[in-house]
C-alpha cells in the first residue's frame, strides 16, 4: 500500500547548502503554534514542531522542569517536515522545501541528524550530505540522489538505523525523478557521522519492506509491470524472496503492513468476505494460520494505529457514518 510519490529534482538541490541554524527559542516559544510533539524513549524530553511565522521550527523541551534545552531553525524557505527519535538524546528530522509552484513544502529527501541541545547537527542522508560547508567533498558521507524511508532504529546499535533507499532516474539534464522504476538498496547509516554501509538491493522495482526492530527484513511488496500488487516472504537472509500467497497459502491481494519484533506474526491487509471489506489479518509465520485481528466491519478499515514498541495493532478506524473504532483481538498476540 505505498503511495508512490513523483518528484523533480533540479541542479539547485546538488549546490552546498548552510547548516540549520541554532535557535534563538525566546523570540517564538510563547507564540508558536505546537503542530505535533513526540517524547524521548527515555521519557525525559520532547520533540516539538512548532509553526513560528510562516516556517515550522524545531523544538526540545525537558519534561522535568519544562524548559528548553535546545531548537533548530530550517532556514529560509524550507521547514521542519517530520521528526524521529533515535536515542536518548539525538533525533533524526526531514526538511520540507518550499517552491513557487507547489501550494505545500515538498519534502527534499534529505535527512539530518542534531541532539536535543543542539550540537552535533549534521546532513547525514541525501544529494547534499557529501559536501560540507565549505563546498568539499567529505571523506566520509556520500551524496545519495534517491529518496529514502527508515525502516528499524536498530536497537542494538545506538549509532546506526535501517534505511530504505529508492534511487532516482535521470530525466533531463539537471532533473531526477522518483519514479520508483529502479531496485531499492537496504543500507545502515550511521546517525553521527553519515557513513552509509549498503546490506542489500531488493530484486524488485520500487519494493517497499518491513523489518524488524533489530534490523531483520523478511517481507516485501512490490507492483508487478500490469501494477498488479504481490507481497514476498523469506525465513532467513540466506533464502530467496518466494510469493507469500503460495508460502502461506491465502489470498494474493492481501499486503504486508506490520510484523511483530520476533517475526513469528505478520499483519496483513485487504479485501475479505463477500462484500470484499478492506480488513486486517495476523498470519503466524509458524504455522500458516491466518486470523482476523479486529472484529467484523460492515465498511472498509480504513486506517490502523499501532504500538508504537511492539508493532501491533490495537484500533481500526471504520466510518459507516460516522468514527468507528474497532479493537485488536489480543487472544493473536
Amino acid at each position: 500500500m505505498h503511495l508512490i510519490k513523483h518528484l523533480l529534482l533540479s541542479v539547485v538541490l546538488l549546490s552546498p547548502c548552510a547548516y540549520a541554524e541554532t535557535l534563538p527559542l525566546e523570540n517564538f516559544v510563547r507564540h508558536g503554534d505546537y503542530l505535533n510533539i513526540k517524547i524521548s524513549p527515555d521519557g525525559k524530553h520532547l520533540a516539538a514542531r512548532i509553526r513560528h511565522g510562516e516556517t515550522v521550527k524545531l523544538l526540545f523541551i525537558r519534561l522535568e522542569d519544562r524548559q528548553t534545552t535546545g531548537g533548530i531553525s530550517p532556514g529560509k524557505n524550507n521547514e521542519i517536515h517530520s521528526v524521529t527519535w533515535v536515542t536518548n538524546d539525538r533525533v533524526v528530522f526531514q526538511l520540507a522545501q518550499k517552491t513557487f509552484y507547489l501550494d505545500r513544502p515538498l519534502p527534499t529527501g534529505e535527512l539530518y541528524a542534531v541532539n536535543i541541545d543542539g550540537s552535533q547537527r549534521e546532513i547525514i542522508y541525501g544529494a547534499r550530505a557529501g559536501i560540507n560547508n565549505s563546498g568539499a567533498r567529505s571523506y566520509k558521507k556520500e551524496s545519495s540522489k534517491a529518496s529514502h524511508e527508515i525502516l528499524s532504529l536498530l536497537e542494538q546499535d545506538r549509532k546506526k538505523i535501517l534505511i530504505i533507499e529508492y534511487p532516482w532516474s535521470q530525466t533531463g539534464r539537471y532533473q531526477y525523478a522518483d519514479k520508483r522504476d529502479r531496485r531499492p538498496i537496504i543500507s545502515e547509516l550511521n546517525i553521527y557521522n553519515g557513513k552509509k554501509t549498503r546490506i542489500e538491493s531488493l530484486p524488485y522495482n520500487g519494493a517497499s519492506a518491513l523489518a524488524t526492530r533489530d534490523g531483520r527484513i523478511h517481507f516485501i511488496s512490490w507492483n508487478d509491470e500490469n501494477s498488479d500488487m504481490h507481497a514476498g516472504y523469506r525465513a532467513s537472509e540466506k533464502e530467496e524472496w518466494k510469493e507469500v500467497a503460495i508460502t502461506f497459502e491465502f489470498n494474493d491481494a492481501f499486503l504486508p503492513l506490520a510484523i511483530n519484533q520476533d517475526a513469528t506474526i505478520a499483519y496483513f491487509t485487504g479485501p475479505d468476505g463477500e462484500k470484499q471489506i478492506n480488513s486486517m489479518f495476523a498470519l503466524d509465520t509458524e504455522t500458516g494460520q491466518f486470523t482476523p485481528v479486529f472484529a467484523e466491519s460492515q465498511t472498509d478499515q480504513v486506517d490502523w494505529l499501532l504500538d508504537i514498541d511492539t508493532r501491533e495493532p490495537v484500533v481500526a478506524y471504520t466510518y459507516p457514518d460516522k468514527a468507528r473504532y474497532l479493537y485488536a483481538n489480543k487472544k493473536i498476540h
